[in-house]
């Protein structure tokens, strides 16, 4: 599909190792997909993420980490929400 790029398989890149964190994850529908994000242990700590300009964004613009870098964007997301402790 020209023009077509691979924000789906980002987010779910993504959302594997959130899981592995003990983190929450569900991947909306739509043609502009975002990875809704809770804490299980204070589920009122959430976050969604979509991948914008070739980066995995949350927070009203804070940029995670690069879409090809699920890895650190989950860490950096999962201090975030307060599941990895300062």
């Amino acid at each position: 599909m020209p023009g077509h790029d691979d924000t789906s398989g980002f987010l779910r890149a993504l959302a594997v190792d959130l899981r592995r964190l003990g983190l929450r994850t569900r991947l909306g529908p739509g043609p502009y997909p975002a990875l809704e994000v809770t804490n299980p242990l204070s589920p009122v700590v959430s976050a969604t993420v979509g991948v914008v300009g070739g980066s995995f964004v949350a927070f009203d613009g804070m940029v995670l980490a690069p879409a090809d870098e699920p890895r650190a964007a989950a860490s950096r997301l999962a201090h975030l929400l307060g599941l990895i402790p300062t």
